[in-house]
């Protein structure tokens, strides 16, 4: 079990009390309901009924044997006409959607109980991990903590509108990572293209290069070198006889003559997209994108020896209808970078305008709702079935206090 390097007194505390929902009041709603069709002669049933931490999430099927061939949309309709009448019957506001011939309705009214990371990182599914990479990312809908080792992980893309939670996971990340690792264990090169999330981290002891990155050349200079040094590692390690990075570790550790301990690199690159847009406001486009195209060869060149060289990374993209499609070319750059991501099998999706965004960014269907505020879909490569997880609030006060703890810490030593 690895010492944690500050006290949780740092994070802020949990300050509500556990709203989750009992499976007897989801019960109890899913009769209602079901009563209240039957009273409408409405052939619709109760299939499935959840909570997912903002709202009870019921999912319907709607079985007309009287009419086998009625369109989905049709059916979907028919109930968003009696939804003041559903309102009325639960005595709460609902909010009725349809996708993937799945009907969904979401009851808004129970007060959500907030997951703080103070109370995952004081847990004991994150205490007992070994890893120095391990994230205690939230909870899932049940309540169950969310723990994950980004050792195991390799890679991962975060993507989401704006407010949706993904400055707030990110930071979930780097302080887990903090908990466990000290400088000489775990090492990140911070890149900031919009230079707002991650200068709370400017005096962080454990940057690569002593500087958040925000300007596009020096970043790729620096992905660079990264690759470069991807290459150096695995070529060392294999001629040592060691194929998987966690593996050199764990024997450098129990005997020191084999090696020197190497430091895991872990390389955040907030607003991805920004990056883009910067290269095509400094250059000619036929410059951007020779420029943008050695950005993505690093990144998947890099990804293609995480479990061989430590070395990782984690994107964050926004959503990408949150721009403007390019008029000239008629297409959504963004969209082209997203899909060019692919190698990067890893994604956590937060909040999207649609469902059809959602299914194109993951790869896969998902019919919960998204709610904001944190509220994610974390899946492990592309034939995961995915989780639905609520992510652990940490504010930005919280960020400030364990970064100023570290650098007195280490600047003593």
């Amino acid at each position: 079990m690895l010492e944690l390097q500050f006290p949780c007194d740092n994070l802020t505390a949990r300050t509500d009390v556990d709203g989750f929902v009992s499976i007897d009041q989801m019960r109890e709603i899913a009769k209602k309901l079901e009563d209240l069709f039957c009273s409408l002669k409405l052939p619709v049933k109760v299939a499935d009924y959840k909570f997912n931490n903002v709202a009870i999430v019921l999912t319907l099927v709607y079985n007309d044997t009287r009419n086998p061939s009625k369109r989905f949309e049709a059916k979907v309709n028919e109930l968003k006409k009696i939804q003041k009448d559903i309102e009325l019957c639960l005595c709460c506001p609902v909010e009725i959607s349809g996708q993937n011939n799945t009907i969904i309705i979401a009851v808004q009214s129970f007060a959500r109980r907030s997951v703080t990371l103070k109370d995952l990182l004081s847990s004991g599914e994150f205490l007992s991990s070994n890893s120095p990479l391990t994230v205690a990312g939230g909870t899932d809908i049940s309540g169950g903590r969310f723990v994950f080792d980004l050792e195991s992980l390799g890679n991962l893309l975060i993507v989401g509108v704006t407010g949706a939670g993904k400055s707030t996971f990110l930071n979930d990340i780097i302080i887990s990572i903090l908990a466990k690792a000290t400088p000489d264990q775990v090492q990140f090169v911070l890149m900031d293209f919009k230079g707002v999330e991650l200068l709370h981290y400017q005096r962080l002891p454990h940057l690569y290069d002593k500087n958040i990155e925000k300007e596009p050349e020096a970043a790729l200079d620096t992905l660079k070198q990264l690759q470069l040094l991807s290459q150096e590692r695995e070529k060392a390690l294999a001629q040592k006889g060691f194929y998987r990075f966690d593996y050199y570790q764990r024997a450098v550790e129990d005997d020191p003559t084999r090696g020197e301990p190497l430091p895991r690199i872990i390389i955040i690159i907030d607003e991805f997209i920004e990056l883009y847009q910067k290269l095509l406001d400094r250059y000619p486009l036929q410059r951007a994108n020779q420029l943008w195209k050695e950005v993505l060869s690093c990144l998947e060149a890099i990804s293609e020896k995480t479990v061989q060289t430590g070395i990782h990374f984690v994107l964050v993209a926004q959503t990408p209808i949150a721009y403007e499609p390019d008029e000239k070319n008629n297409r959504n750059i963004e969209w082209d970078i997203i899909d060019a991501l692919r190698f990067i099998r890893n994604r956590a999706c937060l909040v999207t305008t649609s469902q059809d965004e959602l299914k194109r960014i993951v790869n896969n269907t998902f019919t919960d709702k998204l709610l904001g505020e944190g509220d994610m879909y974390f899946y492990q490569g592309f034939e995961d079935r995915g989780r639905h997880i609520q992510t652990a609030k940490v504010e930005p006060e919280d960020v400030d206090k364990v970064v100023g703890y570290l650098q007195k810490k280490y600047s003593a030593e």
